[in-house]
């Protein structure tokens, strides 16, 4: 007999029983993958929320170096500013400081004939002496304005600092108010330096009197000189260098003041007492002529600067005037100012020159038919019709080697940077003395 197979009481228990196990497995699984989701979701977030403090954080980054460029920003219009009012006083004081100059360049040299014939000690002589001071005094002006203006050709030479600043001390001692005491401390062995006598006397100038101005009820000024320090100029060379150091005993100077000395216009004094370009430009005449200066102040104890100054080469000595050449050389002279004309051929004629002049370009071109040909020709830049560029070039191509020795009112950097020419050749400034005169023609017949 066979054997009977049936479905008993359990086996369909055991049927549901199975797949609960598989329903409860694919709930898990269901469950495992919603929560590996949910992980994913919360790491999605967390990077979310990562990624958004970082986009603030570099968007607060990004308004703070926003903020730091606006500043710099107004801080280059604020020197564009300043840059551009500085050009705009170039132009004026040029024009001014050419037309003052011939003025200048006819009272010195005419006070100086009129004082060699009287005696010394008399009243004329000493009135005379006045007047010599005051038009020197105003050369100094004229050579201020173009340098506020501009930047000032640099012309080194060699010069006794000591005897420099006595003299500049001297007068400017009626200047200070009563109670000062001004006191010299100059060391013999600085010997000499090469810098441009000009620049040196605006830089002292300035120097004392901002202390003056800073001791209004009296005090002590001291002006000292002695070899560099490496202290004075911090990362430099000073082997061969000088320090010269004005010191008062003055109000001081607050730091935050102190930062900005040197910006061209940054003044602390009243209104019509101080223009804010003495320091800045004192500040660049230094740097012109290799030299640099720094400032030391505080609050009640007064105020001390250093210029340092470069010495002078072995050998080297103040320049002396130089003898007319003989044979008596001819010598044309080229200017439309009358004064200035007359004045520079009877100084060329005492020192032994053939002179002949015309008062502008054209008129020596005509007259070079009539008179000898000249060794050179002293002429004006800047004439109606024809202007002293222009007749060198047309005299140059008749006489390549014509000397030319030109003469100007204006700054010698104003005319390379008017005219873009000028650096080869020889120039002398306005105004100019009998001897500078002398000096630079023969100089330049000599050369």
């Amino acid at each position: 007999m066979g054997t009977r197979h049936g479905t008993g009481p359990g086996d369909g228990d055991d049927l549901d029983a199975a797949e609960l196990r598989a329903e409860c497995r694919r709930l898990e699984a269901e469950v495992a993958l919603a929560g590996a989701r949910l992980e994913r979701l919360a790491q999605v977030e967390r990077l979310h929320r990562s990624g958004q403090e970082a986009l603030e954080r570099n968007l607060e980054a990004a308004r703070e170096r926003v903020q730091v460029v606006e500043e710099e920003l107004e801080r280059l219009r604020d020197r564009l500013s300043a840059a551009q009012r500085l050009e705009a006083l170039g132009r004026v004081t040029g024009g001014v400081a050419h037309d003052f100059n011939n003025l200048l360049t006819v009272i010195l040299t005419h006070a100086r004939f009129a004082r060699t014939a009287l005696a010394d000690g008399s009243s004329a002589a000493q009135d005379l002496d006045r007047v010599v001071d005051a038009a020197t005094r105003g050369t100094r002006l004229t050579g201020q304005l173009l340098s506020a203006g501009r930047t000032p050709g640099c012309r080194p030479s060699v010069l006794d600092l000591n005897a420099v600043t006595h003299e500049l001390l001297q007068l400017l001692q009626e200047a200070f108010a009563p109670g000062t005491a001004v006191t010299l401390e100059l060391d013999p062995s600085v010997g000499n330096v090469r810098f441009d006598p000009v620049h040196l006397e605006q830089v002292l100038l300035n120097l004392v009197s901002n202390a003056r101005d800073a001791m209004p009820g009296g005090g002590t000024l001291t002006v000292g000189s002695r070899p560099a320090l490496q202290a004075d100029w911090p990362g430099a060379s000073v082997e061969n260098m000088v320090t010269l150091t004005v010191r008062d005993t003055g109000v001081g100077i607050p730091p935050q003041t102190q930062a900005r000395l040197f910006e061209p216009y940054f003044t602390t004094k009243p209104v019509g007492q101080g223009t804010g370009l003495g320091l800045s430009t004192a500040q660049d005449l230094m740097q012109q002529n290799g030299g640099h200066l720094s400032l030391v102040s505080a609050p009640g104890q007064g105020t001390t600067v250093r210029i340092v100054l470069p010495r002078a080469e072995a050998g080297g000595a103040p320049l002396r005037p130089v003898p007319a050449p003989r044979p008596r050389p001819k010598v044309m002279v080229v200017e439309d100012e009358d004064l200035v004309r007359r004045m520079a051929c009877r100084v060329l004629r005492r020192n032994g020159f053939d002179v002949f002049e015309a008062r502008d370009g054209q008129e020596a071109l005509a007259s070079l038919g009539r008179e000898p040909a000249p060794d050179l020709v002293l002429t004006d830049l800047m004439m109606p019709s024809l202007g002293g560029r222009e007749l060198a070039q047309v005299l140059r191509e008749r006489s390549p080697g014509l000397k030319v020795l030109f003469m100007s009112g204006l700054d010698l950097s104003q005319v390379v940077q008017e005219t873009g020419w000028l650096e080869r050749e020889q120039f002398l400034p306005k105004p100019f003395t009998a001897e500078e005169l002398t000096r630079a023609i023969s100089s330049t017949l000599a050369n």
